[in-house]
């Protein structure tokens, strides 16, 4: 099931609840929420949130390659900046749509078929797209596989539907507690499985 469809049955599905309806078609807030959602009793996700907001809004994001430390001709000189463009437009198209905040912290544990965990992410806070398939993690984002890689930056962007992330702010990648390296700006499959980095500075074993 797509992971948009899931986030939808949050507010059903939740427990440890605390909720209350401004406008129920405009606005929908919820406190101290820790919610594991299963499909046909396999578990898909497992989140954690301390405070939540649900807004419906008109929405065109415009989105651009807003550089942190990764230079224009770094990114324009790669392959990658044409697959970054097809999702920026896509991102970048007028849509009605319910927008997720997550603030004060927020933990998502994301599952594979086999129930076995594919990696999880926390960070301070999140903006969730609904039908963008999209969300941008924001401020001591840590993304982590059950293989001891991890991945630590400051801003991180997922599209769930293709299971790319992405930032151009520094990052550091580590395995345990050793830094593997040190770059500007990364693209990677969500699980780090492979992924590619710009100006990197460090050591990476090729068998991790």
């Amino acid at each position: 099931m797509n992971l948009i469809l899931i986030i939808i049955l949050i507010f059903f599905l939740s427990c440890n609840k605390k909720s209350s309806s401004y406008n129920i078609e405009k606005l929908e807030v919820a406190e101290q929420m820790e919610t594991n959602y299963f499909d046909n009793e396999k578990m898909l996700f497992s989140l954690n949130a301390v405070q939540m907001k649900k807004e419906s809004q008109n929405l065109d994001l415009n989105f651009e390659h807003n550089f942190f430390c990764v230079t224009k001709n770094q990114l324009y000189s790669d392959k990658i900046y044409e697959i970054l463009d097809s999702l920026f437009s896509k991102l970048s198209e007028p849509v009605f749509t319910e927008v997720f905040y997550f603030s004060s912290g927020v933990l998502l544990d994301y599952f594979e078929n086999n129930n076995e965990l594919k990696f999880n992410i926390k960070s301070d806070s999140a903006i969730q797209y609904l039908d963008k398939d999209f969300i941008h993690l924001k401020n001591n984002v840590v993304l982590s596989t059950p293989n001891n890689k991890s991945l630590h930056t400051n801003n991180l962007f997922w599209d769930s539907s293709s299971e790319i992330v992405w930032t151009y702010d520094s990052i550091v990648v580590k395995n345990l507690d050793s830094v593997q390296g040190r770059g500007c700006g990364l693209f990677s499959i969500d699980n780090l499985s492979s992924f590619k980095t710009f100006g990197v500075k460090g050591k990476v074993n090729l068998e991790d």
